[in-house]
């Protein structure tokens, strides 16, 4: 509700049958109730404030996405989207529960999302960025995960972003920690799938904060697959690389600030892509960017990436995207991660890092 906009007042006389007297009085009416309506109209923001005095405390949505974060953008070579904002109006009684479960997209495993607002809905952005965004909590003591699958045209050239934020309650931040120890805690936070669902690419969260990535063979063993590295334009991985080698959730580009993705509270942006070659030749690609810090909008101009080179293999097609899979044992805090936009596309240099290894 708008302050000044609680009542409307009608602007038209009544016309036929009113004697002057009568117009008189009924003007008299309206006057009357024009003044009742300012003074509901005066009060009510106060009465909305004391029944939910957090509301307060969100910074509005912008009235746009930052730029080149509106999927509409990429038109015709847009392959699938959500950029949450016209779902659902964050703050209703079930946090858009309902509306997000009704996709039936989301799920935990392969069960229902259980009932409950508080384990998936959609909240006010904590910084304003995204305006609204979903949140998947994780309470402590279960390895239970949120999903989200999206199926998209299958295509060879593949770029898939994924905007998170992450908030733990742990004194350590975030933390893909299990209650076991020796136990194995990755949690998955991005998979794209080739046709056939076999193998996948995937950014893996694991418990000593190295963001592990998969470069599958597609099931062609005979497949050779090296460490991509700088050629050309391109700037070299920031860690050792490998297939299976890379980025921390430390690991930033040169002049950057020092940073933990986990314990930031800012948001951070992955992106996957994967592009076929030749007939017997592709890449997979990984890339980490930071959006914020301390909450405001200052992206790195660079991202901090890693990647392989696939030869003697089987091409695929790419067909769909996970956000967030399950996590390998019991959480041993409780754990908040925010999504923000996300969005897949066919483009052949979207956010202009196609030189990155090439």
């Amino acid at each position: 509700m708008k302050e000044g906009n609680a009542m409307g007042t009608d602007q038209q006389d009544s016309k036929g049958g009113i004697s002057m007297g009568m117009r008189v009085n009924y003007r008299l009416v309206r006057v009357a109730i024009v003044l009742l309506a300012s003074t509901w109209a005066f009060v009510a923001p106060a009465a909305e404030k004391q029944e939910d005095p957090a509301k307060a405390a969100h910074p509005p949505a912008p009235a746009t996405l930052p730029a080149g974060y509106d999927p509409a953008r990429l038109g015709a070579e847009l392959l699938a989207a959500e950029s949450w904002q016209g779902l659902v109006a964050a703050g209703t009684e079930d946090n858009g529960w309902a509306n997000l479960t009704k996709t039936g997209r989301f799920s935990i495993g392969s069960s229902a999302v259980p009932s409950n607002p508080s384990v998936l809905g959609i909240f006010p952005d904590p910084h304003g960025t995204f305006g609204q965004v979903v949140r998947y909590r994780t309470p402590a003591g279960t390895a239970a995960t949120i999903e989200d699958h999206r199926s998209f045209k299958p295509s060879a050239r593949v770029w898939a972003r994924a905007t998170f934020l992450f908030r733990g309650t742990d004194p350590a931040g975030f933390t893909a920690k299990t209650r076991t120890p020796g136990e194995s805690g990755t949690l998955k936070l991005i998979f794209l799938f080739p046709e056939g669902n076999k193998t996948r690419m995937d950014w893996v969260l694991t418990s000593s904060g190295f963001l592990a990535h998969g470069c599958p063979r597609h099931g062609n063993t005979a497949a050779v697959q090296v460490p991509m590295t700088s050629l050309g334009a391109g700037v070299p991985p920031p860690e050792p690389a490998g297939p299976f080698k890379g980025v921390y959730v430390t690991s930033k580009p040169a002049g950057a600030a020092a940073h933990d993705m986990l314990k930031s509270g800012d948001w951070y942006e992955f992106v996957l892509n994967y592009e076929t070659t030749g007939a017997t030749s592709y890449i997979h690609r990984f890339f980490l960017r930071r959006l914020t810090v301390n909450g405001a909008w200052e992206p790195w101009p660079t991202p901090v990436w890693v990647g392989c080179a696939t030869t003697n293999g089987t091409p695929k097609l790419y067909h769909e995207i996970w956000r967030t899979g399950n996590k390998s044992g019991a959480a041993d805090a409780e754990q908040f991660l925010f999504v923000g936009p996300w969005e897949v596309t066919s483009a052949q240099d979207p956010y202009g890092w196609d030189r990155y290894g090439k």
